[in-house]
């Protein structure tokens, strides 16, 4: 029988957070699940709260302790690893995470390598357990096997293992910056397409545009719903320019045609007026007949001189979102009304070149999204490389000393 890791760590959940310990005479700065990341830790928001002289001895953290998200909302997610390398002040930790602490025949850093194969093998799901949250739980994780080598191999796996997956997350991390620069020339080879270069920008309800909101306040009561009925549109059913409607915020047809001047028709396109505000679907022929939701409005192009596929093109360039929340009001929550939307100032050019930037705008997307995908494969390779190399290097699978130079 393989030896248990409580046998080469101390593992300690940490301290709950209670009412009367948030103020207190010895305010002290303490870690959370948020501040732990696979690999990294995540201090732009730290937290304090009260720990007695003889909490901040049991809670204090040292250098080289490893801190393990305790629960999680997904059983994938539990039990990322992160190392505390130390700090000026004192750092406690909260219950939502565990404390390993190398015990002296075990090196801290393979003891870290040790966890995070624990955490992409699986082996921290495995031990789980919960049904909304999982739980690893102190003694569950005391009982994982742990067969460690002798602390000199132990040195020679981290050393390893420190460069090697330092390689591999440079390689990442170059890659999304490529993905920031290929999203950022897209952007603006895109925006030279559909608007070009100083020509007539006209408001679209001088192009023929109208416009409508959905029905508000007491017009359509919660208890009109139905199951299966006709969809109701509203921003969260607007997603990749397409309508996702929601099988159960539907209406029954004859309260449907009673609010028949919020229908939605085939050729409109809906727009969030709320949130992120200017996120637009292009209404098809299934979708006619919907009905245009009180947070969404729909510009309505039937007679407008303006091809709808034109317009929806332009509205996903960042700088019509911005001149849409430039004329957005509410504080807290950017929200557009039927004046702010009629007021988008586009080109003024013939449906023939409408048609044209559409036509260009669409390869340029088509040649990004490209792009994307080859440099998102790349990094799901380096992911799954870096995962292997883990797991391989901490179980004894290949020899490090041989094996310089594998990433």
């Amino acid at each position: 029988m393989s030896p248990a890791l409580r046998s080469g760590a101390d593992v300690l959940l940490g301290r709950m957070r209670s009412p009367e310990n948030a103020a207190g005479e010895h305010m002290t700065p303490y870690l959370r699940a948020a501040n732990v990341g696979d690999g990294e830790l995540i201090l732009d928001d730290i937290k304090t709260m009260n720990f007695s002289p003889s909490e901040q001895l049991r809670y204090a953290l040292e250098p080289g302790d490893v801190l393990v998200t305790e629960g999680s909302g997904s059983r994938s997610t539990v039990g990322a690893s992160a190392a505390w390398v130390g700090s000026p002040s004192p750092m406690m930790f909260q219950n939502t995470l565990l404390r390993l602490r190398a015990r002296p025949h075990v090196e801290p850093r393979f003891l870290y390598w040790w966890s995070r194969h624990a955490f992409v093998s699986g082996l921290y799901a495995e031990a789980s357990q919960g049904l909304a949250i999982w739980h690893l739980g102190g003694e569950r994780v005391r009982a994982l096997s742990f067969d460690p080598p002798e602390r000199t191999e132990q040195r020679r796996i981290a050393d390893f293992l420190n460069d090697q997956v330092n390689r591999l997350d440079r390689a990442i991390a170059l890659g999304h910056r490529q993905l920031e620069l290929t999203d950022q020339a897209s952007i603006s080879e895109m925006t030279s397409a559909l608007i070009g270069e100083e020509e007539v920008r006209v408001p679209i309800r001088w192009l023929g545009a109208r416009v409508t909101t959905g029905p508000f306040g007491t017009v359509l009561a919660a208890s009109e719903y139905v199951d299966g009925g006709v969809p109701i549109i509203n921003p969260s059913h607007i997603r990749d320019g397409r309508l996702h409607p929601s099988h159960t915020e539907t209406i029954p047809r004859h309260v449907a045609d009673r609010l028949r001047r919020h229908r939605l028709g085939s050729g409109d396109l809906v727009v969030s007026r709320k949130g992120d505000i200017g996120r637009s679907a292009l209404v098809n022929d299934q979708a006619d007949g919907w009905i245009c939701g009180s947070d969404s409005i729909a510009i309505q192009l039937g007679h407008a001189r303006i091809r709808p596929r034109f317009l929806q093109a332009l509205l996903r360039l960042p700088v019509s979102r911005e001149q849409l929340l430039q004329r957005s009001i509410g504080a807290t929550m950017p929200s557009l009304n039927e004046g702010n939307l009629l007021g988008l100032r586009i080109p003024d050019v013939s449906q023939d070149e409408q048609e044209a930037r559409e036509k260009a705008a669409s390869r340029l997307d088509k040649e990004n999204m490209r792009l994307r995908g080859l440099l998102t494969a790349r990094e799901a390779v380096l992911q799954e490389r870096k995962q292997a190399l883990i797991t391989a290097a901490v179980t004894g699978q290949f020899d490090v000393t041989t094996a310089r130079g594998v990433a």
